[in-house]
């Protein structure tokens, strides 16, 4: 299970979350860099970021998704450059035990790369999304098989990516 909520938070909003060369501390906002290789991203420290936590769970509750919160250390800003994909995978459950659904989110800063997420249903027939600024997407965990392409055409895609709890 999947939504898709596409052009969900504005221009202005984005601009809010991206880093401005005009900010005095430049690790106001670090992107991680997700190295395709390793199949990882560098590590950030998130947890130090509470105005971007909260811009998100804003965002969260002035769409139709209000019923999602934001988990506590679960924003993850992240920059795709060129040849980085994600394969086929299914995101899974970290904490069985866990009284609520969790789903994983993916927020959509910037896009200028030729990537696109596809699903998979369990029918093995695919489908895809090209994600825009503004675009948000929730893929419940333990739910659909899904990836993102390789970039090829040299351009970039900023994301944050988020854990939500389903209340």
């Amino acid at each position: 299970m999947y939504y898709y909520c596409p052009n969900i938070f504005s221009a202005e909003t984005i601009l809010k979350l991206l880093p401005s060369s005009s900010r005095e501390n430049s690790d106001f906002f670090p992107f991680e860099t997700f190295d395709t290789k390793r199949m990882q991203t560098m590590p950030v420290k998130t947890s130090k970021h509470p105005q971007l936590y909260e811009s998100i769970q804003e965002i969260l509750h002035l769409t139709p998704l209000s019923h999602f919160t934001l988990q506590e250390n679960s924003v993850h800003p992240r920059k795709y450059v060129q040849d980085s994909y994600i394969d086929w995978h299914v995101d899974y459950e970290h904490s069985p035990d866990t009284p609520h659904e969790m789903w994983e989110g993916v927020l959509v800063l910037t896009n200028t790369s030729d990537s696109v997420t596809e699903f998979c249903n369990d029918d093995g027939t695919t489908f895809s999304i090209r994600t825009s600024p503004g675009d948000l997407i929730l893929i419940k965990r333990k739910g659909i098989k899904h990836r993102v392409t390789r970039i090829t055409n040299g351009g970039e895609r900023m994301i944050c990516k988020v854990t939500c709890r389903l209340e």
